[in-house]
């Protein structure tokens, strides 16, 4: 997951580290609500197989009040921990083949407009 204001770099960065082109959307800065866009990949290297997830948070830290901004976020990450424990409580659990979507690294990306 990569989170931060529009236009900061998130889609280039992950695009470099990965050496792939996504196929994200452009945002605008004109979102009234912060929208998590998932996209799945499978990325290669040396004969080694890794399934990607990304999730992009268009819109974050474009409204006013960003007070709600994260509460998007916070709440898509339990969602997704709540997921996987209710599958692992299971008495017959099959996480094998359980489609396991927990976050499990973020890029917080900081607006550079300090003034030194």
């Amino acid at each position: 997951m990569c989170v931060g204001e529009t236009g900061m770099g998130k889609t280039t960065l992950i695009e470099s580290l990965f050496n792939m082109k996504l196929d994200f959307e452009p945002c605008s800065h004109e979102l009234k609500t912060v929208e998590l866009r998932t996209r799945a990949y499978e990325v290669a290297e040396g004969g080694i197989r890794v399934k990607l997830r990304l999730v992009e948070t268009a819109g974050f830290g474009d409204q006013l009040d960003k007070d709600q901004s994260a509460r998007v976020i916070v709440d898509y990450l339990e969602a997704q921990f709540e997921r996987y424990l209710q599958e692992e409580l299971k008495v017959r659990r099959t996480l094998n083949y359980f489609d396991d979507s927990r976050i499990h690294a973020c890029l917080y990306f900081i607006s550079p407009t300090g003034h030194g």
